[in-house]
């Protein structure tokens, strides 16, 4: 495959929490074009750095998967385990700005219910 994403609108979903971290690729139309996933992620549990080698791992094999090198994407969002507050949400950003190079990257909490 040459390069995949030459042309359309790229964009990573970035899943981190206390058991596991995913990541998915996906295009304009949010078709998955590959997905990476790796053990603990949350910065409680393995501090910030820790959660940044375990997603960046996660953004590495949905790359991977996909057959090419990691490129720049139009967007990201990264959804953490226990932002409950700013200081939560300042690490966040932190961790987030250096996973996928992105021309924009949101920041949030995730849940399960």
């Amino acid at each position: 495959m040459d390069n995949l994403f030459m042309t359309g609108v790229r964009i990573f979903g970035i899943d981190g929490d206390g058991t596991s971290a995913r990541a998915v690729l996906a295009d304009g139309c949010v078709h998955a074009l590959g997905a990476g996933a790796v053990d603990c992620s949350h910065y409680h549990e393995v501090g910030e750095g820790g959660a940044r080698t375990s997603l960046r791992a996660a953004v590495d094999a949905a790359f991977s998967a996909t057959g090419c090198r990691p490129e720049p994407v139009q967007g990201a969002f990264l959804g953490s385990a226990g932002c409950v507050n700013e200081a939560d949400y300042a690490v966040a950003r932190r961790i987030g700005a250096g996973l996928a190079a992105a021309d924009r990257i949101g920041i949030g909490f995730s849940c399960y219910g």
